[in-house]
């Protein structure tokens, strides 16, 4: 199995940038607020503004892995017959605490399942932790 570049370097960024602003909140130099069921990260940090300088990077680097997309040629050096597109969708929705699932595929469901059960539960994580006084 062939690792492609583009999308472990973006993986890598998204992850320098998680770390980063997670550390920037736990050392006092950013701090998060909700605003319409919205987390808002604001800070003045050198290492808050590293951690946003990744999540831009993130962004470009997940266009151009998108934008890319698979290669069209087999490793025998055919390419394969045209199929017409058959769209699959599948996601979440959280409104408020409720999360509410949708997709044309029953394969999605596995996958859609316990990400919007770990994104709730991190929401009301996030909630809690700065719902403390002082």
């Amino acid at each position: 199995m062939r690792v492609r570049p583009l999308p472990l370097l973006t993986g890598i960024c998204l992850a320098a940038a998680l770390t980063t602003l997670t550390l920037a909140l736990l050392e006092g130099g950013a701090q998060g607020a909700f605003v319409l069921f919205v987390p808002v990260l604001y800070g003045t940090s050198t290492l808050f503004t590293v951690g946003v300088g990744f999540l831009l990077l993130t962004f470009v680097l997940l266009f151009l892995t998108l934008s890319f997309g698979a290669p069209r040629e087999r490793p025998d050096g055919r390419f394969p017959p045209p199929v017409p597109p058959s769209p699959e969708v599948g996601g979440f929705l959280l409104i408020g605490p409720v999360p509410i699932l949708f997709g044309n595929r029953r394969e999605m469901w596995p996958y859609l399942i316990p990400l919007a059960v770990a994104t709730l539960l991190a929401v009301i994580l996030t909630a809690i932790l700065f719902s403390r006084p002082g």
